[in-house]
């Protein structure tokens, strides 16, 4: 996963962060950008975790390889 998942894109004069809204995305390290079931947890987990906190998680894009992807979001695991 990205390690700016949750950095701000700017901050308030009081130093708040601004972001409301983010992305992840990260190589899948076997090639293959078909979830795991640890994937599907983890990305859960962010949602919640991003909700609470008030930011919305836009999407999970996991890379695999010769440019093949897979989007939470357009697979409609996002609802």
């Amino acid at each position: 996963m990205t390690t700016d998942l949750w950095r701000p894109q700017s901050r308030t004069p009081t130093g708040w962060p601004t972001c409301f809204a983010s992305s992840a995305s990260r190589p899948h390290p076997s090639g293959n950008p078909e979830p795991s079931n640890a994937d599907k947890t983890v990305t859960k987990q962010i949602r919640s975790s991003a909700d609470i906190i008030g930011i919305e998680l836009l999407d999970h894009v996991i890379i695999g390889s010769n440019g093949n992807h897979f989007s939470f979001r357009q697979e409609g695991l996002f609802n």
